[in-house]
């Protein structure tokens, strides 16, 4: 199997921030192909998937309630990799706007699905970027949504 080069960051920060960058550091001593980078906190995260342009929204929470970043990623046409795990499954529809795996994913498993979808066609991935802006817009427009969430309770 060819391995890609893959470039991480992670944006936010939080107590243990510390200790993924100590661990971040020593997965990155033994694999070449990896760079990981953290960004700090950011106050504004749609403005930082614009600038950085990943190909790739990840989360792999083992729980999660509604997660906004995840619709913040699709309204700037980023597919999603995420856990299928609290109401993920809602927001991310596998193999339209991005993809599903198991809530107990194995760090290999997780790296062979990211080696495939790094391999993905220019093609298939702007298909992807077409979905995750369309499933946003049709779904969580905030814009939208409360005009159409007032004009229901006018009537």
């Amino acid at each position: 199997m060819r391995h890609l080069r893959l470039r991480y960051v992670h944006l936010g920060d939080g107590p243990k921030l510390q200790e993924w960058k100590a661990l971040a550091a020593e997965v990155m001593s033994n694999n070449p192909n990896l760079v990981i980078e953290f960004t700090g906190h950011a106050s504004d995260p749609v403005k930082e998937y614009q600038r950085l342009q990943p190909r790739l929204f990840l989360q792999v929470s083992e729980y999660e309630g509604v997660p906004v970043a995840i619709m913040e990623a699709l309204s700037c046409s980023i597919p999603v990799l995420a856990t299928e795990v609290g109401a993920i499954p809602e927001i991310v529809r596998h193999g339209q706007n991005g993809w599903l795996v198991d809530g107990a994913i194995s760090p290999k498993l997780l790296g062979e699905k990211l080696n495939e979808l790094a391999s993905m066609s220019d093609l298939d991935l702007t298909q992807f970027r077409e979905q995750a802006r369309k499933s946003w817009e049709e779904n969580w427009n905030a814009a939208k949504n409360y005009s159409v969430w007032a004009e229901l309770l006018a009537s």
